[in-house]
Order: structure tokens, then C-alpha cells, then sequence
């Protein structure tokens, strides 16, 4: 045991580890899936506007050139 404290500095992370508070880290976990669950909708939310400048963009451009030929 003398050569692990010797080569890791187990007293300082003894101490680190009793500064630890488990409730905000239970918190953060506890909010994750609200958070992820939010991003998906965003990015969902993204990706609905642009299929629907998309279908306008092609839908101006094949009016454009039926009028053209017709």
C-alpha cells in the first residue's frame, strides 16, 4: 500500500471526493431526457421548415416552367 501512496495522491482525492454533492449531478440526470427530448424537437422542428421551403422553391420552379411551355 505504501507504493500506491506514494505514485497516486489518494488523501487529496479522499478530499476531492468528500467535496462531491450528489444532488445537483442527480438533478443533471434526472433533466437529460427533458434535454434531449427537447433538442430532437428542435432539430425535428428544423428539419419540417426546410422539406417545406423546399416543396415551395420546386413548386414556384414547376409553375414557372409549366407557364413558360404552356
Amino acid at each position: 500500500m505504501a507504493v500506491l501512496d506514494r505514485v497516486v495522491p489518494v488523501d487529496r482525492i479522499a478530499i476531492q471526493a468528500a467535496a462531491l454533492r450528489f444532488g445537483p449531478l442527480l438533478l443533471s440526470l434526472l433533466m437529460a431526457p427533458f434535454f434531449v427530448l427537447g433538442w430532437i424537437a428542435a432539430k425535428g422542428f428544423l428539419a419540417l421548415r426546410y422539406v417545406l421551403a423546399a416543396v415551395i422553391v420546386g413548386w414556384k420552379a414547376g409553375m414557372e416552367a409549366s407557364s413558360r411551355a404552356g
